[in-house]
């Protein structure tokens, strides 16, 4: 009833491996070889618990690889800085395009996207908690000038910069 196998055909593309899932393989190859008229009921069976199989394992989150999580440190500790994708690739030691698509995989954003969300992010703990001017915590946190800031926090709050340190002060 309803999609309860809705899971294994969102990730048709991933390939399951594990214990569970080659002796499930193994029981539906055994089950579809033997003749006679239980064969149809237990091959049934056997192809649903392999998908049974496949669906716990598609609801499991994946471990995140150690150069990912590398990398994703590396960002928060750097991300006011701009660092080529090529020179995360070789400090994670991969390929850039393989770096590109785990990372993205992972975050459902790029890496540049990432880094933006994070200067962002800083950005606007910043002008809630201090009262330096807002073209140095621009500076500060990588944005061009402090035009470039206003415009992502006017587009990311609807208010500029010194409406959000206001109504932070307020808070």
């Amino acid at each position: 009833p309803g999609d309860w196998f809705a899971p294994v055909l969102d990730r048709s593309r991933t390939i399951y491996t594990g214990a569970g899932v080659t002796t499930a393989i193994a029981k539906l190859a055994r089950e579809m070889t033997t003749g006679g008229s239980a064969a149809e009921w237990f091959g049934e069976a056997a192809v649903l618990n392999l998908v049974g199989v496949v669906a716990r394992q598609a609801e499991r989150p994946r471990p995140e690889a150690s150069w990912l999580r590398q990398v994703t440190d590396y960002l928060h500790d750097t991300y006011a800085r701009n660092t080529p994708l090529a020179e995360l690739a070789t400090l994670a030691g991969v390929h850039p395009v393989c770096l590109a698509r785990q990372f993205r995989k992972l975050h459902r954003c790029t890496v540049g996207e990432y880094v933006r969300a994070l200067r962002l992010e800083h950005a606007l703990a910043d002008l809630a908690r201090s009262q330096k001017p807002i073209a140095d915590i621009a500076a500060e946190h990588g944005f061009a000038d402090q035009s470039h800031l206003t415009r992502q926090v006017r587009l990311a709050t609807g208010m500029t910069p010194r409406k959000w340190r206001a109504n932070a002060a307020l808070s």
